[in-house]
């Protein structure tokens, strides 16, 4: 499902605004950007019309690689 954005999380690519919700989630998505973009508009068709996250940012960690 949709989750929030973390504004200070973010990266324009082909001219498209992308929130990240971690510095975690952000190490995941940089090691294959063009595969995530890919997956994501797949699983965009599913959720599109769902609600926006009313939840908050989590403060959560994970083992991912932290993106600078």
């Amino acid at each position: 499902g949709k989750v929030p954005g973390n504004p200070t999380l973010w990266r324009i690519v082909d001219g498209k605004l992308y929130l990240n919700i971690t510095k975690n989630v952000v190490g995941f998505w940089e090691e294959d950007i063009p595969g995530n973009l890919k997956t994501s508009e797949k699983n965009w068709v599913g959720i599109e019309a769902a609600a926006a996250s009313t939840d908050k940012i989590p403060n959560f960690s994970s083992a991912a690689p932290v993106s600078n």
